[in-house]
């Protein structure tokens, strides 16, 4: 939690920060609402919201409950800023089983899905929490492997809105983590994060070109029929394309040829058989 309300709060210190969603709080009958005499439409009124507050009442004594949105406010609290407009939902209640039950509700919403998300990183500019920043660079990678005509990995990465696709997304960003921080692309990198995507491109469409060549039929079976396109074998995978590409470090590209030779060699020498059936170990 706490480190949650440091990431918001380095959020609001940043550039033009915006927090769309409401704080939700509970207010007791204290609080009064005086409308004014023009009724603006059938569902809104504009007037006055008196809230009482004594500054010797303690935190049992006040008239509003945060039921959602503490975290927003502890870290609004904790920022060094003026002020910070926000929006607040309330409803007014002094029953405190009709809070807890609100807080429950509130509070159990699903979330959405990382997939979805990863696959928005890419089209955003903002600050973002610490594992989402980490992640929106390799999701560019990702999205470009995805819907790029000439990637053996087109249409094969299952994603929020490529439901058909038989390779987690989840797996395909495992292996370009790894390869950003110790493999064949951190050559590739800039200090920031970032890094030359094209170049990064070029050495994962080639590698994926001849994995998809050599193990075709491997290539073309579902996860629960092919090690190859199950989690553990796309990670290991994007290792052996690493170890590769360290051999041909003074290379200033690679393409599909440099990676034929190794996994031919390797091919053979498992039988023919690497990355098909389950019984087959990566």
């Amino acid at each position: 939690m706490l480190s949650h309300i440091s990431e918001i709060r380095r959020y609001l210190e940043s550039d033009s920060p915006l927090i769309p969603n409401a704080v939700v709080l509970a207010v007791d009958s204290r609080v009064r609402f005086e409308a004014h005499d023009k009724q603006a439409d059938g569902y809104s009124r504009t007037g006055i919201l008196h809230i009482p507050l004594d500054s010797t009442w303690s935190e049992q004594d006040k008239p509003a409950w945060v039921v959602d949105g503490q975290q927003r406010i502890a870290a609004i609290r904790e920022a060094q800023l003026d002020s910070f407009p926000i929006c607040v939902t309330a409803f007014c209640t002094s029953n405190i089983q009709q809070q807890r039950e609100q807080f429950i509700l509130v509070n159990s919403t699903k979330p959405l899905s990382k997939a979805l998300i990863y696959e928005l990183l890419p089209t955003t500019q903002m600050v973002l929490p610490e594992m989402l920043q980490k992640r929106r660079f390799p999701s560019i990678l990702l999205n470009r492997l995805n819907y790029d005509p000439d990637s053996a990995l087109r249409l094969k990465i299952k994603t929020a809105t490529n439901q058909d696709g038989v390779i987690q997304d989840n797996s395909i960003l495992k292996m370009l983590e790894h390869s950003l921080s110790d493999g064949a692309l951190y050559r590739f990198r800039r200090a920031d994060g970032t890094g030359d995507v094209e170049a990064m491109l070029g050495v994962l469409k080639s590698y994926w070109a001849a994995v998809a060549y050599v193990f075709k039929d491997a290539w073309a079976l579902s996860p629960n029929r092919s090690r190859l396109v199950h989690g553990a074998g796309i990670v290991s995978m994007g290792f052996i394309m690493d170890a590769i590409a360290d051999r041909h470090h003074d290379r200033e590209s690679l393409a599909m040829s440099d990676f034929l030779g190794d996994l031919e060699g390797w091919l053979v020498s498992a039988g023919g058989r690497m990355g098909t059936g389950i019984s087959v170990e990566m």
